[in-house]
């Protein structure tokens, strides 16, 4: 099954998220691919670790806690970090 979500992050979420991505570092997505994957991979991600990905990590995952139906349409025990990736 797939749940959609409306308005988990505000607009001055959605901008500051922008402007963090706008000035991201990216590197090749085969960086993350499994063995077979990396044959056919092509696209780009924010590199880990800077603060731009930390930046989206703590916007979205915030949000994400915060948002009632995502908590009742999901009941997450844990939510680990976000990947940004272009194509």
């Amino acid at each position: 099954m797939i749940l959609t979500f409306n308005d988990v992050i505000t607009e001055a979420e959605h901008a500051q998220i922008m402007q963090a991505v706008s000035q991201a570092e990216f590197i090749d997505g085969k960086a993350t691919a499994g063995w077979a994957a990396r044959e056919v991979k092509n696209n780009t991600q924010i590199k880990s670790g800077t603060d731009a990905i930390k930046t989206v990590n703590e916007i979205v995952l915030n949000a994400l806690r915060r948002h009632e139906e995502f908590r009742a349409g999901t009941q997450p025990k844990q939510l680990h970090s976000v990947l940004v990736s272009r194509y």
